[in-house]
């Protein structure tokens, strides 16, 4: 515990000392950059610096001084006078004096410049003239007093400074950085000579035409020495004679036409060395035979074509690790690089090459980039990498290539970034990439790629045959690729083989990719994911039924600029850019940007995303095909809309209602008709289902006059602008007491306002919430419809007349609502009919089925047969009225084919009972006895299959298509379902004089459930495990006056068959089709 506290302690009182010391600081920097107390006649402010402008009004003169001991100091045109106002200031060390547009002193040190401000050593001298010192020759004095700086440098303009004092440097003996630029300067021999120690000398944009031989012979510790900028045109070797110990030299842009092969002879250490932007039409063998040390070789942007280059140029350099040429090169030799190992980096780029040597890079083992792109290059040999196996950067950009030797990639093992774009490339070899398993970046932007085929070529017995084949796009083994560009190029569609688990970036924009569907976003890539498919050709965008279990955590696919075609193919995707749960539950986000629709013609222009699921429509007929259309040629148009299931046509005025399409058999609810501005003069009704269907009617702007029975399931309903004076009662009934009726425009039309057309008047002004224009509806004498009132338009001399027309109309309503009644409960009716021994003609069967054999036939799995012998097959030839029934087990003859059996055996039974149930569908024979009583019953155009659900049969979208659409348009009978019997009994043949069933609660509906298509028309789910084996036995629902019944019909059956008349029952053989959980 005391060592703790000790520590504690000490840790405590090292933070007081560093606070001290910061003060400290704080205080004695604040103490440097303080104003002078003194009156003076300048100004002076602090902000970060100190500022100090001599004199105060109109200053000349202003003194810099910055925390990090920077003085500079600024003339304005001042004369030797302004200087004195500079007040007295203490500044110990001066980092660097910065001296700007100051007039030098005549015969005196630029130290005069800031004698009041007492400076003890000053380590960086920087003067720029800008052209005031054109008639002040820079002197020797001038220096004086600065004996202490490492670093000097001067700017000033052309010819400024062109004539320079050789003992200008005499007194600045401890000089190692110079840097002069000057314009126009004319260097003395012994200038440099004083300067042991220096290492930079910086001469370039001087406009030198010599260096003169001896120059820097003293200067034996040159380093670094930049000639460039200059008008060096003859240069020797005796110019650099003495520098033994240069390492940089620059010579760029000097416009030299020729170098001496032994110029360089004197630089044996020389490392780097820049010949760029010069005139060399070319260079002599031998360059570089005493510079074994060069590292770095720049010739870059050279101003005249140069063909080749020296045979072995650059051989044997064993310490060359960058190659700078860019030089207009038509060739290159062989041997230019041989036995030079080390070489990192050879850029090539910006010559005119149209071939290299299969063995240009044999040597070069640690290559790592290697830049080819720009040049006129338009194949490859196959062996020219051989020699690379480092290699992590390739560049062939830029380029004429036209196809890729299948083996040129291979020796790649190592490569990271492979460089192609913009050559001509049109296809792969399907295994070019099959060495490059590493790569990390790939572009092929701005190419002819297609990746759709292949040709193979098959040699069997000298006789050569082809083949094309589809092929992926041989991005498929490369596991490690994380941007793949394939911008502009002619690709159709989105690969599987760009699924890769590493990708982060994939560019597909201009392409020509028409379709975009959920299958192309299945990515397994376990990265953030960018998909740019801007600018292509995508009409459609298909997220149909769209789950994307398997999504990376985040993608974002941009789609603007592609011309979409707005129609119900797009309506799960229009769904989903609008729902952000579904977005953030698959990751996949999409950026639209501009995305407009470009059709249909109503929707051009419009952005996709403001666009309405009930907006987006679809043709009923497909234009492409050859079946028959299902559209009425009086139509002009006949549209699906997907979102509400409805059928839209647009027709003429000679449309005839018995024609139109039935909705149902397409999977569409509604049927909205448009027949406006045709001239039909009368609208009369029609008894087809397509007719019944209409939920939306529009007839507004014709010549009607006379309206039939509107559709029963009516919604909106126009008629304006017709010639239409009354309304029928049972028109007005319908419309008054229709519950699906939400919207009415009945304006423009000469409407009949006396005391006979009262009934019209009241429901109109009963229904006005209803009616859109009902302000605007008006009689035939322009009176307005809303000022009616019922007083005013009948006299009491009518009153019997009206008085007999509400009986008449009431009566009506009576009539009407039991007709309803009955269309909505036929099927439970004739059931009670059937069960009370009533009205049996109404309910028997037609004399087509009076030759069967058989009653039914059943179709079951024979892991079912228990079911089947124990319960089912009693229960009905057991029953007060037996039924003649005929199951393999019992019924089938040995020996004989089983298929000719099953198909006797349904052709000659009234109906097929299906025992539906998991074993059923698992067995082939089942399934085909199913198809067999399908194709009876769709050959007779009746339906005969009667579906016992038993057990449960799972998800019906992942069943057989054929059961799975019979199950979606037909219901079923549930085993365990305590009406059981009596349902089953009632979709058995009919006959008259059979006993009465139980009371019966009716049929009622029961549904499947879909768990996928959110577009079909599906019923609720309900529980399909077969219950305990409880159903009543139908002997306990017998009556006495069957038996009687019975005895009659036994003496008019012969040969076995009964006396079954064969009852007709609307709609398929199955039961319980409209049920809630609870009836089940």
């Amino acid at each position: 515990m005391e060592k703790e506290n000790k520590l504690l302690l000490k840790m405590t009182s090292l933070k007081k000392l560093a606070v001290l010391l910061l003060l400290a600081t704080a205080v004695n920097s604040s103490k440097l950059l303080r104003c002078p107390t003194s009156d003076t006649k300048c100004y002076c402010s602090e902000f970060g610096e100190l500022e100090i402008q001599c004199p105060k009004f109109d200053p000349r003169i202003t003194v810099r001084i910055q925390p990090n001991n920077f003085l500079n100091f600024d003339c304005d045109n001042s004369t030797d006078s302004d200087y004195d106002l500079v007040p007295e200031y203490n500044l110990p060390e001066a980092q660097m004096i910065k001296i700007t547009k100051c007039p030098l002193p005549h015969g005196r040190s630029l130290s005069t410049y800031f004698k009041n401000i007492h400076i003890d050593k000053i380590l960086w001298l920087q003067i720029f003239s800008g052209g005031v010192n054109s008639r002040h020759p820079l002197e020797s004095s001038h220096l004086k007093g600065f004996e202490d700086i490492t670093r000097f440098l001067i700017s000033g303009n052309e010819n400024e400074f062109r004539d320079l004092p050789s003992d200008l440097f005499t007194s600045m003996q401890k000089l190692t950085w110079i840097t002069m630029r000057v314009g126009n300067i004319q260097l003395p021999v012994d200038l440099f000579a004083p300067l042991a120690n220096l290492e930079f000398l910086e001469l370039g944009h001087n406009k030198m035409t010599t260096l003169e031989p001896g120059l820097l012979r003293k200067n034996n510790k040159l380093q670094q020495l930049n000639l460039w900028g200059n008008n060096l045109r003859n240069l020797n070797k005796d110019a650099f004679n003495g520098l033994e110990n240069l390492r940089e030299l620059d010579l760029s842009t000097n416009g030299m036409e020729s170098l001496e092969p032994d110029l360089f002879i004197y630089l044996p250490n020389l490392t780097h060395l820049n010949l760029g932007g010069n005139n060399f039409a070319s260079l002599p063998e031998g360059l570089f035979a005493n510079n074994r040390k060069l590292t770095i070789l720049k010739m870059l942007e050279n101003r005249v074509p140069m063909d080749t280059l020296p045979d072995g140029f650059l051989a044997n350099q064993t310490m060359l690790v960058d190659v700078f040429i860019k030089c207009e090169l038509r060739k290159i030799p062989e041997d230019i690089f041989e036995e030079s190992i080390n070489i990192a980096s050879i850029k090539l780029d910006g010559n005119q090459l149209e071939v290299l040597p299969k063995y240009l890079f044999k040597d070069q083992r640690q290559l790592s980039t290697l830049d080819l792109s720009d040049n006129y290059l338009t194949d490859l040999p196959e062996e020219l990498f051989e020699g690379t196996p480092e290699l992590k950067k390739l560049d062939l950009s830029y380029n004429r290539i036209e196809d890729i030797p299948e083996k040129l990639f291979q020796p790649l093992t190592k490569l990271r970034e492979l460089q192609i774009n913009n050559n001509y490339l049109v296809s792969f070899q399907p295994k070019v990439f099959q060495g490059i398993l590493s790569v990390r970046v790939i572009n092929l932007a701005n190419n002819r790629l297609t990746f759709e085929n292949v040709i193979v070529s098959i040699d069997d017995h000298n006789n050569t045959e082809y083949s094309v084949y589809p092929v992926g796009s041989r991005f498929q083994r490369l596991e490690n690729l994380e941007n793949l560009n394939l911008r502009n190029n002619s690709i159709r569609t989105i690969f599987e083989d760009f699924t890769l688990t590493n990708l982060k970036k994939l560019d597909l924009s201009y392409n020509n990719i028409s379709i975009l569907s959920k299958d192309n976003l299945q990515f397994t890539s376990r990265q953030e994911l960018e998909i740019d498919l801007r600018h292509n050709n995508i009409e459609t965008v298909n997220f149909n039924n769209f789950i994307s279990e398997d999504s990376p955590s985040n993608m974002v696919v941009y789609l603007e600029n592609n011309p979409i075609i707005c129609n119900c193919q797009i309506l799960d995707f229009v769904k989903y850019i609008k729902k952000p749960e579904l977005i953030k539950k698959t990751g996949i986000t999409m950026e639209l940007g501009d995305l407009n629709c470009t059709k249909p013609e109503k929707l051009r222009g419009r952005s996709v995303t403001d666009v309405k699921p009930l907006e987006l429509t679809c043709p009923f007929d497909d234009p492409s095909s050859n079946l028959e259309k299902r559209c009425p040629e009086s139509c002009s148009s006949c549209d699906v809309r997907l979102e509400d299931r409805t059928l839209l046509m647009d027709c003429y005025g000679n449309l005839s209602l018995s024609s139109l399409p039935n909705a149902a058999n397409s999977s569409l609810h509604n049927v909205e008709l448009r027949i406006e501005g045709q001239g039909l003069t009368e609208f009369t009704s029609s008894s087809t289902i397509g007719y019944r269907q209409i939920s939306k009617l529009f007839l507004g702007d014709n010549e009607i006059k006379n309206i039939g029975e509107l559709p029963p399931k009516l919604v909106e309903l126009e008629l304006q602008n017709n010639q239409i004076e009354v309304l029928n009662d049972t028109t007005i009934m319908s419309l008054n007491y229709s519950t699906t009726l939400k919207s009415m425009k009945l304006s423009g039309n000469p409407w009949r306002c006396d005391c006979s057309n009262l009934a019209f008047i009241n429901f109109v002004q009963k229904s006005y919430t209803r009616i859109v224009d009902y302000s605007e509806m008006k009689c035939s004498n322009g009176e307005f419809v809303n000022t009616l009132t019922a007083s005013g338009l009948c006299s009491e001399d009518n009153f019997i007349v009206v008085l007999a027309c509400i009986i008449l109309a009431v009566f009506s309503i009576v009539v009407g609502t039991c007709a309803a009644l009955y269309y909505k409960y036929q099927k439970q009716i004739k059931m009670w009919l059937y069960s009370h021994n009533l009205f049996l003609w109404f309910v028997t069967e037609e004399e087509m089925d009076k030759d069967k054999s058989y009653d039914a036939f059943v179709s079951y799995a024979h892991q079912d047969a228990d079911f089947v012998t124990d319960h089912l097959v009693p229960q009905l030839e057991k029953c007060v009225v037996p039924y003649k029934l005929c199951f393999h087990e019992r019924d089938f003859l040995p020996g004989l084919e089983i298929s000719t059996q099953i198909s006797n055996s349904i052709n000659e039974s009234k109906r097929t009972i299906v025992i539906m149930s998991p074993h059923y569908l698992n067995s082939n024979w089942g399934q085909w006895e199913f198809r067999v009583a399908q194709s009876q019953a769709a050959t007779e155009k009746r339906s005969r299959i009667i579906v016992i659900l038993y057990g449960d049969i799972g998800d019906i979208n992942k069943l057989e298509p054929d059961i799975r659409d019979y199950l979606k348009l037909n219901t079923y009978v549930k085993w365990g379902d305590k009406w059981f019997w009596e349902k089953l009994r009632y979709a058995m043949p009919h006959v008259k004089g059979q006993g009465p069933l139980d009371k019966s609660k009716g049929l009622v509906k029961t549904a499947i459930k879909s768990s996928v298509d959110d577009k079909l028309e599906l019923i609720k789910p309900i529980s399909v495990t077969p219950p305990q084996l409880t159903t009543p036995p139908a002997e306990q629902i017998a009556n006495p006056l069957i038996a009687k019944l019975n005895a009659k019909n036994a003496a008019k059956n012969h040969n076995g068959i009964n006396g079954h008349n064969n009852g007709h029952i609307n709609g398929a053989y199955v039961i319980n089709t409209s049920s809630r959980q609870s009836d089940v």
